[in-house]
């Protein structure tokens, strides 16, 4: 029975095939065959469904099996990718296959549409398109897997916590049920050692925003919350929410009952969650302080040291620094992230107007720095 969702709407609804604006009674006549339906069938029934969120509680514990299809991991989608290319005969190297798996978490339908689009307009480029046009069109927005936002290092970071030891000291446990709580200003490279811990201790990472968290219906908060942990668990990930202030606030502040329980939800995720998990704010003091007791580690980003900003010159655009940096007290790597892609588009290697665009990213967040030579 495929499109099953439409069956039992109909019988939620009580429009369907079986009456048009059944009376009460009626109703539980309907509700009825279904059960009676579920229990009794004399050959083997598959239903099939892309949603079972409207199917009664009820009908669903008289299946014998319930079986949830997920997307396939990045092995078998790389599979998926070459069978599909030399089905419709479409030309697509190793290199762009790899790349096409570490972009999307997709399904093999969307994979085989956008390869046919591929096949029928022999554009290469038709494959993106075809599948951010079906995101789009399904979920309302194209998601894609996170990538790092700027070239990540241990030495890039200035934290109140080793992370080089801790990462050595985690990587020895045999235990990895522990969680980290990492904060401080934008760009300073959280999410980026999150990515970082994952890789060394060769997990996948499973990567939530607030945006992907927040639903605009009662509870609905809550329960994608609770799907994010469960699928972390179930596919053994390491699972990071960003921006967790949104939904993780002191509910002595909270004026509404859904504020309270979608905390009170992730909390009781926190505790019992088996698996290492980390959060990213910057805004630690917004944060629920029931929640702060549950992170074994809190570490705290600050600002490029002078040597860093040093380091990060180099490290970034290549080259010594030929000029004074001492000045620019309130970098982060994000910075020169955004220096460096400005500096690639305008055509600029000079070191004196390199440093000028940091000073101006500097800026544009209402610090001044400190005067270079003696002052008067």
């Amino acid at each position: 029975m495929d499109e099953a969702e439409d069956v039992f709407d109909a019988a939620q609804s009580w429009n369907g095939p079986f009456g048009f604006g059944l009376s009460e009674s009626k109703t539980s006549k309907s509700k009825l065959f279904f059960n009676r339906l579920l229990e009794t069938n004399s050959v083997p029934v598959i239903w099939i469904s892309n949603s079972i969120q409207g199917v009664d509680p009820a009908h669903l514990r008289r299946f014998t099996y319930a079986l949830n299809l997920e997307s396939p991991n990045e092995n078998v989608q790389a599979r998926i990718w070459t069978k599909s290319a030399k089905k419709n005969k479409v030309k697509i190297s190793k290199t762009k296959i790899d790349e096409l798996v570490k972009t999307y978490d997709i399904a093999p339908a969307i994979i085989n549409a956008s390869v046919r689009a591929a096949s029928l307009t022999n554009d290469e480029k038709a494959i993106e398109k075809t599948v951010d046009s079906l995101q789009t069109a399904m979920c309302g927005r194209v998601t894609k897997k996170d990538k790092p936002d700027f070239s990540f290092s241990t030495a890039l970071l200035n934290c109140d916590t080793d992370l080089e030891n801790l990462t050595r000291r985690i990587l020895t446990l045999k235990d990895t049920n522990f969680s980290l709580c990492l904060y401080g200003a934008s760009g300073t490279g959280k999410s980026g050692y999150a990515r970082y811990l994952a890789d060394k201790m060769k997990m996948k990472v499973l990567h939530k925003r607030a945006s992907d968290l927040l639903g605009p219906y009662v509870g609905l908060t809550e329960r994608n919350i609770a799907d994010a942990f469960a699928e972390a668990k179930r596919k053994n990930l390491l699972l990071v929410f960003d921006e967790v202030d949104s939904f993780l606030q002191d509910r002595n502040g909270a004026h509404r009952s859904w504020e309270i329980s979608q905390v009170n939800e992730m909390l009781t995720q926190m505790e019992n969650h088996p698996l290492p998990f980390i959060c990213t704010t910057n805004l630690m003091d917004d944060l629920d302080k029931a929640a702060l007791r549950r992170f074994t580690f809190k570490v705290r980003y600050d600002y490029l040291m002078e040597p860093q900003v040093r380091a990060a010159f180099t490290h970034f655009f290549g080259k010594e620094p030929t000029t004074a940096l001492c000045d620019l007290t309130h970098l982060a790597p994000g910075d020169f992230t955004v220096v460096a892609k400005r500096a690639k588009i305008c055509g600029i290697a000079d070191h004196r107007e390199l440093a000028a665009m940091l000073r101006q990213e500097q800026a544009v967040k209402g610090i001044k720095g400190k005067p270079i030579g003696f002052g008067g």
